[in-house]
C-alpha cells in the first residue's frame, strides 16, 4: 500500500527505504558508541570515590575493639 502510494507520487520507495534504513543504522552505532564513552567516564569517575565500609546498626568501631578476652 505505502509502495504503491509512493510511487504513485512520483516517488522512488525502494531508495526512500534504503535512506531510512541507513539512517536508522547510522543512529544506532552512534547511540551505541555514545553509551560506550558514558559508560568509561562514568568507571573513571568512580575510581575517585572513597572506599565506604558498612557496619551492621548497634556497632561502633570502639565496641568491636573491646573484646572480651577470656581467662
Amino acid at each position: 500500500m505505502l509502495l504503491g502510494d509512493l510511487g504513485r507520487a512520483g516517488l522512488d520507495a525502494s531508495a526512500l527505504f534504503d535512506a531510512a534504513r541507513d539512517a536508522l543504522v547510522q543512529s544506532i552505532h552512534i547511540g551505541t558508541m555514545l553509551t560506550t564513552v558514558a559508560a568509561l567516564v562514568a568507571a573513571l569517575l568512580v575510581r575517585r570515590i572513597s572506599h565506604i565500609v558498612f557496619r551492621k546498626a548497634g556497632t561502633s568501631s570502639a565496641a568491636q575493639s573491646e573484646t572480651p578476652t577470656a581467662h
